[in-house]
């Protein structure tokens, strides 16, 4: 499930600065895999917790903060 999840934010992420999503549609997303019930735990720990201060989850955060 974490690689899955950090391949999902790192493809976001890249359609994201090249336009190709909106603000609104990475938020979908964010909140679609903060819902998912596949091993939620790891879900929780990088976009809830402590490792959402790792690449690539803080530069998403980040994109969407600016």
């Amino acid at each position: 499930r974490m690689r899955e999840l950090r391949q999902q934010v790192e493809d976001t992420l890249a359609r994201a600065r090249l336009g190709q999503l909106t603000r609104a549609e990475v938020q979908t997303r964010w909140d679609d895999w903060r819902r998912a019930a596949l091993q939620p735990d790891v879900a929780s720990y990088f976009l809830d917790g402590p490792g959402r201060r790792e690449s690539p989850f803080s530069d998403l955060l980040a994109w969407l903060a600016a």
